[in-house]
């Protein structure tokens, strides 16, 4: 029985090991703590900069900073806080008929809102930005949408319609496969597969997104599928491989770990290969108290 073992050795289920996938159903939040001081330090200057040139001057932010501002906001900070700055953005986009910065408002909304678990408006907002896509006849934006309304159907529990959504974006993206973003569908893909117990598929997808994420020094995306990875190891009892892509993950990441928004897989993986190991650990020490009796 998959998972038996590591029960055995945690006394913990299997299951456990997807607690945090169950984040995935209500949220693909992009941080519970915020990156390095410096980094947010760099960020935070650049907002004020920008403001105290707009005071300074008078007049109002553009649509572009608007934006800028709203995604480290919705980022590192509140979602909540993002969603008015976006929907402003978005507004002087479409007044200034700038399709590609509204079709980037929308997409934006739409994950703010998928963050607060307001699903149906989240796909509401980025069939909006799937329309401006096609309008522009940008088939990469196209994709984009597709993948995230995907990824909103899934946070929702539609796991069916996810993959349908999934199944549009790949046609466009297969005639592009030197763009880099599509792997993000790879590693979604493979989260699916992994909610559905298919470990399978899902094994398969996640190797895909690491060995290409690593070639092309994608390293979030490297990050995440190793993370991943580790979880599929978990649910089939492998716990060599639990360990090796804990190592592996910690090797690609180094020090920037903390500054990755998108990390529940990285720290489930710590986290079962540490129980594992203590596990396992604790069965030797028995074990050899009772041979020196």
């Amino acid at each position: 029985m998959r998972g038996s073992k590591i029960v055995r050795r945690t006394g913990r289920p299997a299951g456990g090991s997807v607690r945090g996938t169950e984040r995935l159903r209500g949220s693909f939040h992009p941080a519970d703590e915020p990156p390095g001081r410096g980094v947010l330090d760099r960020r935070i200057g650049v907002g004020r900069e920008l403001r105290r040139q707009h005071a300074d001057a008078g007049t109002s932010p553009s649509a572009h900073a608007l934006f800028a501002r709203a995604y480290i906001i919705a980022k590192y900070y509140w979602p909540e806080r993002a969603l008015p700055l976006l929907e402003e953005a978005s507004r002087l986009a479409q007044d200034e008929q700038n399709w590609d910065l509204e079709h980037l408002c929308r997409d934006g909304l739409g994950t703010v809102l998928k963050h607060l678990g307001r699903y149906n408006e989240s796909i509401e907002e980025i069939q909006f930005s799937l329309a401006l896509a096609r309008k522009t006849l940008d088939p990469l934006a196209e994709a984009a949408s597709l993948n995230n309304i995907a990824n909103a159907e899934m946070a929702k529990g539609n796991f069916a319609g996810a993959l349908d959504f999934m199944r549009e974006s790949a046609k466009i993206d297969a005639e592009y496969p030197g763009w880099p973003l599509r792997l993000y569908r790879y590693y979604n893909r493979g989260i699916l597969k992994l909610l559905t117990g298919d470990i399978d598929a899902a094994h398969a997808d996640l190797l895909f997104a690491l060995s290409e994420a690593i070639a092309i020094d994608l390293w979030p995306i490297a990050v995440c599928a190793c993370g991943a990875l580790a979880i599929c190891a978990v649910r089939v009892d492998n716990v060599a491989e639990l360990h090796q892509r804990r190592v592996q993950m910690e090797r690609l990441a180094g020090t920037r770990l903390r500054a990755l928004p998108e990390r529940w897989t990285a720290e489930a993986a710590i986290a079962w290969d540490n129980t594992v190991f203590a596990g396992v650990t604790l069965s030797a020490g028995v074990t050899s108290n009772r041979i020196g009796r």
